[in-house]
């Protein structure tokens, strides 16, 4: 039985699926199969086909990369492949023992395998560490060593961020809301998603742009819209087959006390406001941060700006419909300004004549079921308006 309700979801950004799809498919098939997904390891066994195509990696990545080609959806199928395997892996061989040593060794030992300047790799050990080799030499040569500096860090991130799950896991420990939010930034895996568009689209930020607050927001609040999106529609399976405690509906339960619907509804709201951030800065802040930095030049500026907004797709891929729902972009939760908790204000009207018609106030996040709650968790976090120590927009 259905533990709560789907909520209402935002979705201003209809749904493409990349042509190469069948394509994709298959090369994903034949790769797994290759670096030895579908073989034991340990003694346990993680994927087998019938895994691989049920959860049909080569759709999430049609429809979160729509416009590349053939060659190029087929490496970033393979990368998500891969990302999902080792989550997959990591769940069988530590974090249903609770191995916390041997889950630290293993994920010290992965570092080898993302040499920035083309270093030789170990022999690789498991599917694992084979797939990452093939997947690294693939991937970094076209693209600067700032890129690959970051794209190593996400990866790290990604991985090595398992270890706090998994401390939570064996203690019994539900993290409050936000130090969830803060760490599944790292573990949850789209500031790594969003490298990948870069590669994709083959317009690499520029480094001086990269570490920009602008670029720092659409990060994070992408992070944000992908994983609490994941944790509504993951909550049964992690909550009842994997034990997991590091899902956001699951902490809005514990943490305020919540039912379930109440905690989606929270959940969805907090994504909600954190959509609309990103919306806000792509379309008031980046532009005029890219001209600044970039000197003045349209065409840096263009892909830059192109980039951000492409982002979104990945926020959306989580749960992909063969028939897009289409939604008019509401100008209403487009803010003149974002206070500290992050609640928008009504768009000013140039912005609404660009964008479309106005919303209704009523459906603000904050007059919801639960919004006062998504209020109270984004005014603990980090205040985006506010640049990080040491940055300057």
């Amino acid at each position: 039985m259905q533990p709560f309700e789907l909520p209402d979801f935002y979705m201003p950004y209809p749904a493409r699926l990349n042509p190469h799809l069948e394509r994709a498919r298959e090369h994903s098939r034949k790769w797994a199969q290759a670096m030895g997904s579908f073989e034991p390891d340990r003694g346990r066994r993680i994927w087998d086909e019938s895994d691989l195509e049920h959860h049909d990696y080569g759709l999430l990545c049609a429809y979160t990369h729509p416009e590349c080609d053939g060659q190029e959806l087929d490496l970033i199928t393979d990368w998500y492949v891969w990302v999902f395997y080792f989550d997959d892996h990591f769940l069988e061989l530590f974090k249903r023992t609770r191995d916390e040593a041997g889950a630290a060794e293993y994920l010290e030992h992965l570092r080898a395998f993302m040499p920035l300047d083309g270093s030789p790799m170990p022999e690789p050990t498991n599917p694992v560490e084979r797939a990452l080799a093939d997947l690294w030499a693939r991937t970094v040569p076209t693209m600067s060593i700032h890129w690959r500096d970051r794209f190593a860090e996400s990866t790290k991130n990604l991985l090595e961020e398992s270890l706090w799950e998994l401390a939570n896991i064996s203690e019994g420990r539900t993290a409050n809301p936000v130090e969830n939010i803060e760490m599944r930034r790292k573990v949850g895996g789209a500031p790594w998603s969003a490298n990948l568009v870069e590669h994709a689209t083959a317009a690499e930020v520029p480094a001086a742009i990269a570490a920009t607050r602008p670029m720092r927001v659409l990060k994070d609040t992408l992070a944000d819209a992908v994983h609490l999106r994941n944790d509504i529609f993951s909550y049964q399976r992690e909550t009842e087959q994997e034990g997991e405690v590091n899902n956001g509906v699951l902490v809005f339960e514990r943490f305020l006390g919540y039912d379930t619907q109440q905690a989606a509804d929270a959940v969805n709201d907090l994504l909600t406001s954190r959509l609309q951030q990103f919306e806000h800065t792509a379309v008031t802040e980046l532009q005029r941060c890219a001209t600044r930095r970039a000197g003045g030049r349209p065409r840096q500026c263009q892909r830059t700006t192109g980039l951000a907004v492409r982002r979104p797709r990945v926020a959306h891929a989580v749960q992909p419909v063969h028939e897009p729902r289409r939604v008019t972009f509401r100008t209403s939760w487009l803010p003149q300004r974002t206070d500290r908790a992050g609640l928008l204000s009504r768009a000013p009207d140039p912005v609404a004549r660009c964008y479309g018609t106005q919303r209704d106030q009523e459906l603000h996040p904050r007059s919801r079921p639960g919004g006062r709650a998504a209020a109270a968790v984004l005014h603990a976090l980090p205040n985006p308006a506010e640049p990080a120590s040491g940055h300057r927009a």
